[in-house]
């Protein structure tokens, strides 16, 4: 599974976006819209407010009476757009609350149904560690992800083709391409160095769900490492991929930190030549206080979340990174699939016949070869034989966990590959030798295994 591909972003945000638009469920597409809308209203908010400024500062500077219930009005105006737009920031939060939690309870039993419909090959190369890490982080970076996704990067998006337009259309040309210029060099520097960081991250992940993975499959197997006395080895095990581990986050770090440095350079530099141009305009008398304020509070508006846009960018790759595990999960095909239209099996008497039976979990690895058996109705059959023959394989082969590669297995007359799997182990009891899911009441017990 490590050595898998790893999958695109798109890739992955696919297998839970779709989610959060849930089928028949009208509560949640309400909350949905509404935290849409509440997105657009902040935007406009946002936009308007230089604006409003910009009018205060241009009727201060007329120094006339007339003026002054004009000024009162645009402070007011102000305060109220400002202190408007941040509630309606934190209430979209709370409106998607109940969305973000749906998607990850439905992406949890996603994973959770697809592992279990996995054939035999998958979980007989279980990792239990590694797998309830991929789950928990998952969850958690789920709802970071969506979050940024919906209300970090897509806002300050718009917001900023908005404010580049808006000080293309109200000023000069050369305000809009000096602009151009430094959001281009910022986006083509952002991209490369993205890219580094995209895949820094995804081995530091990597390394993580390692270093948890092998903690908890050592813990939970403690048995078997104190019948070997090997708690130092497991230790020193324990010890290498944490430091690995470490090793990975620090570097990951280092590159945030060189990323954050050069942009910080890049939109310092647009800030000072727009300002000094639109100084300079102010002293020749061609623009007013007023539009320096204007200008300035949108490079600020734009600069300010574009430097948040880069965090919040790496910050969702980081969190892609983390669900990437569990979505790779959800590509393993490994399933056995009914034929289709498979009608349930009939039983009347149980009658067994496995006829020329091979199967193998591996390549060149025949666990069974050319097995032929016939058990009647109302006889009792013992299977004996070394440890690893195939005792409980014949078993499993029979409540069809893994395919036969050859033969077929026929009860009542019936190929247990025509009928539907769900069916073949309603009707077989077994009493299985891991006892955990059975720490219950008698009665839960009896329902459970029917």
């Amino acid at each position: 599974m490590d050595k898998a591909k790893h999958l695109p972003s798109l890739g992955i945000i696919s297998k839970f976006i779709p989610l959060i638009w849930p089928k028949g469920n009208y509560k949640i597409k309400f909350h949905v819209i509404m935290a849409i809308i509440l997105v657009m209203v902040t935007i406009g908010l946002n936009i308007s407010v230089p604006l409003i400024f910009r009018e205060i500062i241009t009727n201060l500077s007329v120094k006339s009476f007339d003026t002054e219930r004009t000024i009162i009005s645009l402070i007011i105006c102000y305060g109220l757009l400002w202190s408007f737009s941040q509630f309606t920031q934190k209430f979209r939060e709370m409106v998607l609350f109940g969305p973000i939690n749906n998607v990850i309870t439905r992406y949890s039993l996603k994973v959770f149904n697809h592992l279990h419909l996995l054939n035999l090959h998958f979980h007989l190369d279980k990792e239990t560690g590694k797998i309830t890490s991929a789950i928990n982080k998952a969850q958690l970076a789920i709802a970071m992800a969506i979050s940024n996704i919906l209300f970090r990067m897509l806002p300050v998006i718009i917001e900023i083709v908005l404010s580049f337009g808006i000080l293309w259309y109200l000023y000069d040309i050369s305000y809009g391409l000096i602009l151009l210029g430094v959001l281009a060099l910022f986006f083509f520097y952002n991209l490369h160095i993205t890219k580094l960081f995209v895949g820094i991250q995804q081995k530091a992940s990597d390394a993580d769900i390692s270093a948890n993975s092998r903690i908890v499959d050592s813990i939970l197997n403690s048995e078997t490492v104190k019948y070997y006395n090997t708690q130092k080895t497991e230790y020193k095990k324990a010890e290498k991929l944490l430091l690995l581990s470490s090793k990975a986050n620090i570097k990951s770090f280092g590159t945030i930190v060189t990323l954050v440095a050069i942009q910080t350079l890049i939109i310092g530099s647009g800030l000072a030549i727009l300002s000094y141009k639109a100084g300079a305009e102010i002293l020749v008398g061609t623009m007013k206080v007023g539009d320096f304020v204007l200008i300035n509070g949108y490079l600020l508006q734009l600069f300010h979340p574009l430097q948040n846009l880069s965090d919040v960018s790496r910050d969702t790759f980081e969190q892609l990174s983390k669900i990437e595990y569990s979505a790779r999960l959800l590509e393993n095909s490994n399933i056995i699939h009914n034929t289709k239209g498979a009608p349930d099996i009939k039983v009347n008497h149980a009658h067994i016949v496995f006829n020329k039976v091979d199967f193998s979990y591996a390549q060149n690895l025949k666990i069974i070869k050319e097995v032929s058996f016939d058990i009647t109705p109302g006889t009792m059959t013992a299977i004996v034989g070394p440890s690893g023959s195939g005792k409980s394989t014949i078993s499993k082969l029979l409540l069809r966990y893994c395919d036969i590669n050859k033969g077929s297995i026929k009860i009542d007359g019936q190929d247990i590959k025509e009928v539907t799997q769900e069916s073949v182990r309603q009707v077989i009891g077994v009493v299985p030798q891991d006892v955990i899911l059975f720490n219950n009441t008698l009665r839960f017990n009896l329902t459970y295994g029917n």
